[in-house]
């Protein structure tokens, strides 16, 4: 009897507001989420910041004050939204000293196990963590404090190289226990119609945990700091990620100039790049930059499909997180200049691609899949286990299996959808030289902003530009 006991503990644990998070357990968390996105996208940022505060004390802490300070950083307050992701991210820091323990800790909570994943307290994925720096980077330079901008972009640089080996070490431990357990390593073959979209988007990226844009950015304020060496750097490593981004290319060239990198090392750069000579330096000129974050990420959704289990020498149906395509496709945003001299406006070459961050998730899920289905056979296992008659048992124990393992089935079918949806589905750049000069500069795509911008002499001014449902609004960081 002490088994039914255990089990019957642990399903009114997982039914408890402190234990296993009922908000998301039995409503999926982009339901939960829907009026705050749709206010949003309607320019309406106080009833989400007012919901979302509301959420911090939740077990799912790091998801909603990642949403939190998102938010506060969409409507134009900078500190508050410092504020929110300073203990986020000294929390995220702790987790990841404890990641060695982690991966083995998920499979071995009795709470998943007899539930589903959603009772797992919320981690920040990698990508998700990488962009949580990258945020806090931008909170700083709006406060104008470079200093700390450089602190929080290092630390992101850093996270894309230490994630790395964290998911190495899940990905073993998982694989590890399929094994044990005789499952089949190469579930996802099944499932590559479900899988199509995610698999398709997550190919538009080479890893989860590179972000070319936290680089670039980095490179922006190492210039501004006077740091040409460190601009080089960074500039490298986002290459890297985002070989073909002519403006990467052309701020390459012009760190590499400005340090005094040797003319051969110029000359391999613009082979590669395929130009016939680098850019003149600034001189008197300054430099427009566009940071332009477009639309929100799209939400997980969920499919069932069977799969078999040689444990149990039958299928059982199986519940996993998708990414479907998105209906609309990144779009370029268009920009012109206009000086008070001027009768017309002059159109500048449009902004490029530099971060794919639904391809970022994307990948982020489909390295996940092992670890999901991993929990949801031992969980499906354990299910069996309560629910076959064992000899010598009495009909009040009977019917009290029957009774858990049905509660354990219907609670279980939910999977877990959650994740941070107030990213941008991506990112783009676009940099121009333009002379000292007061310009009026006009932001185009679905919607058409204006507004004035300084330039000085050389100076980088940095214009941070989002577009979510009907808002386009643009703001001035200058560095």
């Amino acid at each position: 009897m002490k088994f039914w006991t255990y089990c019957i503990s642990s399903l009114l644990t997982c039914l408890s507001l402190s234990g296993c998070a009922t908000s998301t357990l039995f409503e999926d968390y982009p339901n939960k989420m829907a009026t705050n996105v749709h206010d949003l996208k309607q320019g309406d940022y106080q009833p989400a910041i007012k919901a979302l505060d509301d959420e911090q004390s939740n077990q799912d802490y790091e998801l909603y004050a990642a949403e939190l300070g998102r938010v506060q950083q969409l409507a134009g307050e900078p500190a508050k939204s410092s504020a929110t992701f300073l203990p986020l991210m000294q929390k995220v820091e702790s987790d990841q000293l404890q990641a060695k323990i982690r991966a083995s800790s998920l499979l071995e909570d009795s709470a998943a196990l007899m539930s589903n994943d959603n009772a797992i307290p919320y981690q920040l994925s990698g990508f998700e963590i990488v962009l949580l720096y990258q945020f806090q980077a931008l909170n700083f330079l709006n406060q104008n404090d470079l200093s700390d901008a450089l602190v929080s972009l290092r630390k992101a640089n850093i996270a894309q190289t230490t994630l790395t080996a964290e998911y190495q070490t899940e990905l073993t431990t998982a694989n590890q226990k399929i094994n044990q357990n005789k499952l089949d390593p190469n579930f996802t073959s099944s499932l590559q119609t479900q899988m199509a979209d995610t698999l398709s988007a997550s190919a538009s990226v080479k890893s989860s945990f590179l972000n070319a844009m936290t680089y670039y950015l980095f490179a922006l304020a190492s210039e501004a700091n006077g740091n040409w060496n460190d601009a080089a750097a960074a500039l490298k490593q986002a290459i890297g990620i985002m070989p073909n981004n002519t403006y990467l290319q052309t701020a390459l060239l012009r760190a590499l100039q400005t340090q005094g990198a040797d003319q051969s090392i110029i000359n391999n750069y613009l082979k590669a790049f395929k130009l016939k000579s680098a850019p003149a330096p600034l001189a008197q000129n300054g430099q427009l930059v566009i940071w332009y974050d477009q639309n929100f990420i799209p939400p997980l959704q969920s499919f069932e499909t069977p799969l078999y289990l040689p444990g149990l020498n039958q299928s059982a149906q199986f519940t996993f997180p998708v990414y479907k395509k998105v209906s609309t496709q990144p779009t370029a945003l268009q920009i012109s200049v206009q000086d008070p001299l001027q009768i017309q406006a002059t159109n500048l070459p449009a902004t490029e691609m530099i971060t794919n961050v639904y391809g970022l998730a994307a990948r982020q899920l489909q390295q996940e899949y092992p670890m999901i289905f991993l929990r949801q056979a031992l969980r499906i296992a354990l299910q069996a286990g309560i629910a076959a008659p064992k000899k010598n048992e009495s009909d009040s124990s009977l019917l009290l299996a029957g009774f858990t393992a049905s509660v354990m089935n219907f609670i279980s079918t939910y999977a877990d959808l959650r994740s941070w949806l107030t990213l941008p589905n991506n990112t783009q750049i676009g940099a121009y030289d333009l002379a000292p000069n007061t310009y009026q500069v006009t932001l185009q795509n679905t919607q058409k902003t204006s507004l004035t911008v300084p330039i000085q002499p050389g100076k980088i001014t940095l214009l941070w530009v989002t577009q979510y449902g009907s808002q386009l609004k643009a703001q001035i960081i200058p560095l």
